[in-house]
């Protein structure tokens, strides 16, 4: 599966999750490319540029068309040589789906060692899950919270998911995107908790950012 190629080539070339990237700025050499439709960009639309930088690997979606598809790099080159770089042009059904599963697995699937309790709707998220963590601690103890107040378990608070902001008042997400989401399960569960109280806005169901955590 394009699953298990990925995560023989991390195996291989020793990668970290920094080069794992959507960002088509920070890519490099070692990296794996995303090329991810977003509401205002899509990926897909910088592989050129992409590709000039001779990453390991970009992920695509198989219904993105390219002229000359037969070529390593889609014709991006301007001579045979360039033409014949060695970078592996990797398809899938969808990207989003594909780079959230291929975080989770990094990050040891921590959801399967634990109990997430995620609170979806219109209105009331933030006020269900967070009675629902305090009551959780009161029974249970070891519980989190992952929503718009911030991330907090225990005598940890962290106000927001960007580190470039000082505001206090928001996280930027109401369910944060899967690099932050994986990873803070995986803090989470190092720490001890084994309970987590989280908002999930139909935002990120419909952009898998959570996938394929099991509530």
């Amino acid at each position: 599966s394009t699953l298990n190629v990925l995560l023989e080539l991390i195996k291989k070339h020793n990668l970290s999750l920094e080069d794992i990237t959507t960002n088509h700025k920070k890519v490099r050499e070692k990296s794996i490319f995303f090329a991810i439709k977003g509401s205002q960009f899509d990926g897909h639309s910088f592989l050129k540029e992409v590709l000039k930088k001779k990453p390991l690997a970009v992920v695509i979606e198989k219904n993105y068309l390219i002229s000359n598809s037969n070529d390593t790099i889609f014709g991006v080159g301007k001579n045979k040589k360039e033409a014949k770089q060695k970078t592996l042009i990797l398809r899938t059904e969808n990207t989003r789906k594909l780079y959230a599963e291929l975080l989770s697995r990094l990050m040891g699937e921590p959801y399967k060692k634990m109990k997430i309790f995620g609170i979806t709707g219109t209105d009331g998220k933030t006020s269900t899950a967070y009675i629902l963590y305090q009551i959780i601690n009161i029974l249970k103890g070891n519980c989190g919270y992952i929503g718009t107040l911030g991330v907090f378990w225990g005598d940890n608070l962290r106000e927001s998911y960007n580190s470039k902001t000082e505001k206090k008042s928001s996280l930027g997400w109401t369910t944060p995107p899967p690099e932050v989401w994986f990873k803070t399960l995986q803090e989470m569960y190092h720490k001890g908790i084994k309970f987590i109280s989280a908002e999930i806005s139909s935002h990120a169901l419909a952009q898998y950012r959570i996938y394929p955590t099991e509530f």
